[in-house]
């Protein structure tokens, strides 16, 4: 159980701010896409600067009244820079700012991971955050196939080697391995899953990381000696 869980709201709420020389009281735990503090109390969650203002300003949740930033920060819940509204306060408040926009034009001020979205913290066409894109870098496509190219079967691939396929699509499929490479092993099939095709030794490159059991792998069966005897 939360240890936290039974204290009142507003003791909750002063645990986890950061007061900053501006005044403001910033919330640090979880955060909407805008930047709005969010808490768990009483059965329900809240944006921390309406719980604050309930908690200090006697603000009537059920009112349909808005919770508005003198300081313009989100995060912030000083009592001393809330004030109540309506929403038509609200947009006169966002036009005194400069803060209007609309539809697509509209940004959010922090990213899911809570970093401020502004300035050279904003990357791309569609202002991404640059500190997660930095901090959380995505691997291109040719690095990954590399990455994928370099496990190496469970046992050492040989030449000679039989080895019966897992797809279940290809039951009854089994190769000997006649050329290791790189990344990829040359095989003949002995034995088709289709009867009508047993007779033709099929020749196929096969990647080395497929030489594992699993759904689409392979399961090693037997070492055939150059004389064409099984052990």
């Amino acid at each position: 159980m939360n240890p936290t869980a039974a204290l009142p709201a507003g003791d909750r709420l002063l645990r986890y701010i950061t007061k900053t020389e501006s005044g403001c009281w910033e919330w640090q735990r979880c955060k909407t896409a805008f930047g709005y503090g969010r808490i768990g109390y009483g059965g329900r969650v809240w944006t921390t600067h309406r719980l604050a203002a309930a908690c200090w300003l006697d603000f009537d949740t059920s009112s349909g009244l808005q919770v508005l930033h003198h300081c313009d920060n989100p995060p912030c819940i000083n009592p001393e820079h809330l004030f109540i509204g309506t929403a038509a306060d609200n947009m006169q408040d966002c036009a005194a700012k400069n803060r209007l926009g609309g539809g697509r034009k509209w940004r959010t001020l922090y990213c899911h991971r809570g970093h401020f979205l502004a300035g050279d913290n904003r990357a791309g066409k569609y202002g991404a955050c640059r500190t997660c894109r930095d901090a959380y870098p995505r691997q291109p496509k040719e690095r990954r196939a590399e990455l994928r190219w370099q496990q190496q079967p469970i046992v050492p691939l040989e030449v000679g080697q039989l080895w019966d396929d897992c797809d279940p699509r290809n039951a009854g499929r089994r190769v000997r391995v006649v050329e290791v490479g790189g990344s990829h092993a040359v095989v003949i099939a002995v034995r088709s899953a289709d009867a009508a095709l047993s007779r033709i030794p099929r020749r196929g490159r096969v990647a080395l990381w497929r030489f594992r059991p699993g759904s689409g792998g392979f399961r090693l069966v037997a070492y055939r000696l150059a004389h064409g005897t099984d052990q």
